[in-house]
């Protein structure tokens, strides 16, 4: 049986855009993850903001940076420098019997 196991993970909270995102539209916010903590890219999850409106939808991810889209989905412009939440986790592949 295969499965995976957690190797390294990191919680993040990371601050931006820099400007007010209008209605329907979106902005980037890149997450800087520490050096050398990943050694191939992590899988993001459990996103979360602080915009009401905000939708976060992961757009990118390397093992430095992982770059999150702030989807606008309400009628009304959102306000600059909201605070996204999320986690960063790289599994590792074993074998165990089952």
């Amino acid at each position: 049986m295969l499965f995976r196991s957690v190797s390294q993970s990191r919680y993040f909270a990371a601050t931006g855009p820099a400007t007010a995102v209008a209605a329907g539209s979106s902005a980037l916010v890149s997450v800087v993850l520490p050096v050398s903590r990943f050694s191939t890219a992590p899988i993001v999850c459990g996103l979360s903001t602080t915009g009401a409106y905000f939708t976060p939808v992961v757009n990118a991810v390397t093992t430095g940076t992982a770059t999150i889209a702030l989807v606008n989905n309400g009628g009304v412009s959102q306000p600059a420098t909201q605070t996204l939440y999320g986690i960063a986790v790289m599994m590792a592949t074993g074998t165990a019997a089952g």
